[in-house]
């Protein structure tokens, strides 16, 4: 269904097979939003309220998260959306923190960009949509600035 209250049928989908449950242990969601995978059959989910990234393989159908409320690195305020680039690097929307998080494919935190509620180029007030182009720029959502910024990525 949609926000119209609307069912749609799908002739191309042959069946659907939904992952985890409500909670805040490893597979569960409190308020999944945003999601994005890999070329490794990982789906990434940002879980809002959960404060945490939630990875799940689609092969293995197992299921790891990383993350943490706080607003120190690798921690969440609000994760809203999470993407993967074409080299495994994986972006967080941390909303509530104003910036955007990188990390490697396991979860490790390698930076952040973004912080600040300022309306200067590079400052974000709370973004909430992140995409990746095919020539690897950033574009994020800044809904608190109303505008989309790109960042080149290296």
């Amino acid at each position: 269904s949609d926000l119209t209250h609307l069912v749609w049928q799908l002739d191309f989908i042959t069946a659907a097979v939904p992952w985890g449950k409500n909670g805040n242990l490893d597979g569960q969601f409190n308020f999944p939003i945003g999601m994005g995978t890999d070329s490794s059959d990982n789906v990434y989910v940002a879980d809002y309220q959960g404060n945490q990234i939630i990875k799940f393989n689609t092969v293995t159908k197992t299921a790891t998260s990383f993350g943490q409320a706080g607003s120190g690195k690798g921690e969440f305020l609000n994760p809203m959306d999470v993407k993967v680039d074409k080299n495994g690097f994986v972006f967080v929307v941390d909303t509530g923190n104003n910036r955007i998080q990188e990390f490697d494919a396991n979860g490790t935190f390698l930076a952040q960009f973004g912080q600040g509620n300022k309306v200067a180029l590079q400052n974000l007030n709370h973004p909430v949509g992140v995409a990746i182009s095919q020539d690897g720029n950033l574009y994020v959502t800044d809904n608190g600035n109303s505008r989309v910024v790109k960042y080149t990525l290296k």
